[in-house]
């Protein structure tokens, strides 16, 4: 299985076994912003960010029974209505205290029928 999907997306290949691979889709982490600022350092850019997919990795539950939420953002959370304000104040502290490249904020409220 994994020489055929090698096999298909070899580009060119070079002395010593070397490969240049066609990747089709990109699945990001954390660790994935790193490479994003060097690229950007190099003044290169994704050829196709449209194929990049990311999934968050931190979380602040707010269930019953989950660890205490963080003061901090609990005062940001609290009393607010509007999950955009709620966002766009959450993503701007994490800016403000230096998380300016991957930032994402997804807020849900769930409620009882």
């Amino acid at each position: 299985m994994f020489d055929k999907i090698w096999s298909r997306h070899v580009v060119a290949e070079g002395p010593g076994g070397h490969a240049l691979l066609y990747i089709d889709r990109h699945l990001l982490h954390e660790g994935a912003t790193h490479a994003f600022g060097r690229l950007e350092r190099a003044g290169r850019s994704v050829r196709r960010p449209d194929l990049s997919f990311a999934t968050a990795d931190h979380y602040v539950l707010t269930s019953p029974g989950s660890p205490a939420l963080d003061a901090e953002i609990g005062a940001m959370m609290a009393g607010e209505s509007d999950l955009d304000r709620v966002c766009d104040r959450l993503i701007g502290t994490a800016n403000n205290n230096g998380g300016l490249d991957n930032v994402t904020v997804v807020a849900v409220r769930l409620e009882r029928d």
